[in-house]
């Protein structure tokens, strides 16, 4: 797994490539944590669309970093991966809880959104 963030004004990006899976969930969550802790923050954008595998615990961490962007008062956005890694997303209905994005354009507010 890679993480790349990146601060855009308020709105922290962090793209995600690889695996989130039990074996990286504890990195991916530390990074994440480490970059939301470091500077002024109103919005998490979590770009997870090139992930290739996405498994429960990888889908816990995704959960967790919720949580806590919420508990901080603060917004997040997810860009799905593809393939089971989105129907997984599907199934537990993220989309009720965060808004979800076809692309990171999008969820800047960069180009327009069609339904995700």
């Amino acid at each position: 797994m890679q993480i790349t963030c990146e601060r855009r004004g308020l709105t922290l990006v962090a793209r995600v490539s690889g695996e989130l899976d039990v074996q990286t969930a504890d990195e991916f969550r530390t990074t994440i944590d480490a970059w939301l802790g470091d500077g002024p923050c109103r919005r998490l954008v979590l770009n997870l669309s090139r992930v290739t595998f996405l498994d429960s615990t990888g889908l816990g961490a995704v959960l967790g970093r919720l949580r806590r962007v919420r508990e901080a008062g603060r917004e997040m956005a997810v860009v799905p991966p593809t393939g089971l890694g989105r129907t997984l997303l599907d199934t537990v209905a993220l989309g009720r809880a965060v808004p979800i994005f076809r692309s990171e354009r999008a969820a800047l507010g960069l180009e327009a959104e069609a339904d995700a």
